[in-house]
């Protein structure tokens, strides 16, 4: 009654086999699961790390840019060309004085920008005599001007501005084609 020895054998074999695949599976899965939090963990940190660095660089790459853009503003104020142009209340273009100020002035500021690619534009606005003097080699009064959006921002400034934050144009482009 004991049962057949094919039988005992059979359930020793299982016993054998399953104690076995345990030892083996456990310190398996163990290790696995150490192997794999550890290369977690190190990838986080080296994707922290490259993103530290990527930051680190584009900040510089800003501060750079900003710098650029701060020492044209400060070579535009600091040009003759400009302290010229601001001595005019009234701009004739009938008088030959005014029309080589403005020039001077415009080719001024169109060489800016076409020296440095993070500029779009130039405008600047002599508040004596109404006109806007832009990179485009444009002197446009102000109320015939298009983007005069950063006027009004551009008034209500305490301190004299070097530069406006960045806007969105005030120019409305139309798509249609007809």
């Amino acid at each position: 009654m004991g049962g057949s020895p094919m039988k005992k054998n059979m359930s020793m074999f299982f016993k054998l086999f399953f104690a076995f695949v345990l030892i083996l599976i456990i310190p398996i899965i163990i290790i696995s699961s150490i192997v794999y939090y550890n290369t977690l963990v190190y990838f986080q940190n080296e994707i922290g790390d490259t993103n530290t660095e990527i930051l680190l660089m584009v900040q510089s790459l800003i501060e750079q840019t900003q710098d650029e853009i701060l020492r044209d503003a400060r070579n535009i104020g600091l040009n003759k060309s400009i302290e010229a142009l601001n001595s005019l209340n009234d701009i004739s273009l009938n008088s030959g004085d005014s029309i080589a100020k403005a020039k001077d002035a415009l080719q001024l500021l169109y060489n800016t920008k076409i020296s440095n690619p993070n500029i779009d534009s130039i405008y600047l606005y002599n508040y004596n005599n109404g006109f806007i003097y832009t990179s485009n080699m444009e002197a446009v009064n102000k109320n015939d001007f298009n983007d005069n959006t950063w006027i009004e921002a551009y008034q209500q400034q305490d301190v004299n501005t070097i530069w406006m934050d960045t806007r969105i144009s005030g120019i409305k482009i139309n798509n249609d084609t007809t």
